[in-house]
């Protein structure tokens, strides 16, 4: 009986333990998390920035480039989905005359019989 309180009493110290490391690491966490929200947000705004400085030397060139670049992108985002499709649709045309095919070779051995 002393043996199990004693083991009880272990039990709940390392829970304690285990339980305050935790919220040790969670504040940490949220911290950090903050922390890199705030250098995100930061280096957005200065992007932006450097961003209006180059458009305003350069006539809005520097943003036309980004927004060609972004059409491109689009534009090969649709490729790639037509090319999934079509190679979709091919896979199933192959099953189809493959099982086509099988019955057709079943079809003529039973009546060459």
């Amino acid at each position: 009986m002393a043996q199990a309180s004693q083991l009880r009493g272990t039990f709940n110290q390392q829970l304690a333990d285990e339980t305050a490391a935790r919220d040790a690491l969670v504040i940490e966490m949220n911290q950090l998390r903050a922390e890199s929200d705030r250098k995100l947000a930061a280096a957005e705004k200065r992007s932006n920035e450097l961003l209006t400085k180059l458009t305003a030397l350069d006539g809005g060139q520097a943003q036309r480039e980004l927004e060609v670049q972004r059409m491109l992108e689009e534009e090969r985002e649709k490729r790639v989905a037509h090319l999934q499709r079509m190679a979709a649709r091919r896979l199933g045309r192959k099953d189809i005359s493959r099982g086509m095919n099988a019955w057709l070779d079943m079809y003529d051995q039973k009546t060459r019989q």
